[in-house]
C-alpha cells in the first residue's frame, strides 16, 4: 500500500488513491502465488478455484457477493456517523466517487482475495489445520491495518491515542477478519 505513497499523505487525495489502487492491484494480482509455491503438486484449473474458495459450493459470484456484503456490513458504522456529523453541522457530507470505489469495492474485495482465499490457501497448502490457518489470516489481517498508527501519529496524535484506536482497528480486524 505505502509503496507508491507515504504515510502522511492524505488518503482521500484523487492521485493517492490512484496510487494506491494500482499498487494493491498488483498486490492482488501476485496474492496466488505463495499458495502455488506452498502446493507440491500440480493443480487442474477446477482445483484452483477450490482451493482459494471460488468453486462450488459457494462458487464465484456468491464468493464475491459474501465478501461484498461482509465489508458494507462493517463500514456502515462508519457510514451512519458520517451522515449524523453532516447532519449535526448543517451540511451535507459528500463522498466522491473514487473514495466510494476505494471503501465499498476495491478495497473490501481485494482484502477478501488476499487473506481470505490466497492467504487462507497458502496456510492450509502448506499443512495448517483450518482452525488455525483461520486464525493465523485473521491475525495477518489485523497486522495489514497496523499502518493506521503510522497515519495517526504523523498527523499530530499522541502515541497513546494512535495506540488505542489502532488496538480497537486490529481486535475488529482480527474478529471479523
Amino acid at each position: 500500500l505505502f509503496a507508491t505513497t507515504a504515510i502522511d499523505d492524505d488518503r482521500d487525495d484523487a492521485r493517492v488513491m490512484k496510487r494506491r489502487f494500482a499498487s494493491l492491484s498488483v498486490v492482488c494480482a501476485l496474492a496466488w502465488a505463495p499458495a502455488r509455491v506452498a502446493s507440491d503438486e500440480t493443480m487442474t484449473l477446477d482445483a484452483w478455484r477450490r482451493t482459494l474458495g471460488l468453486a462450488p459450493p459457494l462458487g464465484e459470484a456468491r464468493a464475491v457477493a459474501y465478501g461484498m456484503s461482509v465489508a458494507l456490513a462493517a463500514t456502515l458504522g462508519e457510514t451512519a456517523a458520517r451522515a449524523r456529523e453532516g447532519r449535526r453541522d448543517g451540511r451535507r457530507t459528500r463522498r466522491t466517487t473514487l473514495a466510494a470505489i476505494r471503501d465499498y469495492a476495491h478495497a473490501p474485495l481485494c482484502e477478501e482475495w488476499c487473506f481470505r482465499a490466497c492467504a487462507l490457501a497458502t496456510l492450509m497448502r502448506s499443512g495448517a489445520s483450518a482452525a488455525s490457518a483461520s486464525a493465523l489470516s485473521s491475525a495477518l489481517f489485523g497486522a495489514a491495518h497496523a499502518h493506521h498508527y503510522f497515519g495517526m501519529r504523523a498527523k499530530g496524535a499522541d502515541a497513546r491515542t494512535a495506540l488505542r484506536a489502532s488496538a480497537t482497528q486490529f481486535a475488529f480486524t482480527f474478529a471479523f477478519g
